[in-house]
């Protein structure tokens, strides 16, 4: 039943965020805290020395964050330098030199990353700097979110985040689709039964954002009456909001949770619906996305644009339309063509890659770093299973 609810790439990112930890002692190590970066864990290769706590402060290694985000990490051993910037690129340092001293200074891009974000000074264990969490983040930009249950620390950049202002993400279909080449027996099936449990959607929520709303049933249920996996369902909508923290062009009280119709460009006065229930959809003048009437309509409409893309088979008995888009891939012959999560990126989202970091969908499809592939590391990260 519905309820009426009000709900670039920064050129260079700076790695992690701060944890603030209470310790007795000015230095300890943090046991069993491991770092994940868009959903891939930094191992014991490339960070050899662990994390630790200097007064109240998480110290990780430099090196290992900065080449877990793709950025070159330089040692400049007379100056005490580290010198970090994006794809090599040399740029000329915005503060005078001098030396170092027995301190080590961090320039990242040319500018400086002052003692204003590093209460505590790095220093070097074992041959590695280790610098604060927090100083890291803020330099960078990242998207940081610390979970104590499971001492894991989540980074992800921010391109990441919801509903920017461009049709490239998720929302026009493009005219033409890049040839993809893959094996298809290895990908994820958008139709199916739910996996993971309303309980372990919901916790994941509340990790993330002890504020967002409690939609963990909705998506399994609705999933269900639609034969679409709503427990990955639910990850696409965390990803697309941002955990529903929202800051992009739709906004909490629209109930949309996939960008529907947020194309880039404000709705006008006669917005078409293009069939959708006009009780339970409508578009507002200079707002960008659809409307709908409760959250319940929110998820079936992400649910129904799923079941688009993966079928080509009529809504179920007795639905009703709810997807402003759903017409649209009708008319352009696109019904069933992304059958898998992984063949969403380039349909659902367009590019559905970086293209600042891929020459092309393949190449990152083989890095696991497509729309599609995003959300199920989302998925398998948060619940547990694997696929």
């Amino acid at each position: 039943m519905c309820k009426r609810k009000g709900t670039k790439s920064v050129r260079l990112l700076i790695m992690v965020m701060f944890i603030f930890f209470v310790f007795t002692s000015p230095v300890q190590a943090v046991a069993g805290v491991k770092i994940y970066i868009e959903g891939e864990e930094l191992g014991a290769d490339i960070m050899p020395v662990a994390p630790f706590i200097k007064e109240g402060r998480t110290m990780v290694p430099l090196r290992a964050v900065s080449e877990g985000l793709n950025l070159s990490v330089e040692w400049d051993h007379v100056n005490r330098f580290v010198l970090i910037s994006d794809h090599g690129t040399t740029y000329p340092l915005k503060t005078a030199p001098g030396t170092g001293g027995n301190t080590v200074r961090i320039f990242i891009n040319g500018e400086e990353l002052g003692a204003e974000k590093m209460d505590v000074p790095p220093v070097i264990i074992e041959g590695r700097t280790m610098v604060p969490l927090r100083a890291v983040s803020e330099g960078f930009g990242l998207e940081v979110d610390w979970n104590p249950e499971n001492r894991y620390v989540l980074i992800n950049k921010p391109e990441a985040a919801p509903n920017p202002p461009s049709p490239s993400r998720g929302i026009t279909e493009p005219a033409e689709r890049e040839t993809k080449k893959w094996e298809q027996q290895d990908m994820v099936s958008i139709l199916g039964n739910s996996v993971a449990s309303a309980a372990e959607l919901r916790a994941a929520a509340r990790r993330m954002n002890p504020g967002a709303p409690d939609l963990a049933q909705l998506y399994i249920s609705i999933g269900q009456e639609y034969g679409i996996r709503g427990d990955i369902a639910f990850f696409q909508a965390a990803h697309e909001t941002g955990w529903w923290k929202y800051g992009g062009l739709v906004k909490p009280e629209q109930n949309n949770y996939c960008g529907l119709s947020a194309t880039g460009t404000a709705a006008g006065a006669n917005e078409l619906l293009r069939g959708a229930d006009p009780v339970r959809v409508w578009f507002v003048e200079g707002y960008h996305g659809a409307f709908f009437a409760c959250e319940a309509s929110g998820v079936e409409a992400q649910i129904q644009h799923l079941y688009a893309y993966a079928t080509n088979a009529p809504l179920p008995s007795g639905k009703k339309l709810l997807s402003p888009r759903f017409q649209i891939l009708e008319q352009l012959d696109r019904r069933g063509k992304a059958v898998h999560w992984e063949e969403l990126g380039g349909w659902w989202a367009v590019p559905g890659y970086d293209r600042s970091q891929y020459a092309s969908f393949e190449e990152a499809y083989k890095q696991g770093a497509t729309y599609g592939q995003h959300i199920l590391k989302l998925y398998a990260l948060h619940t547990g299973h694997n696929f």
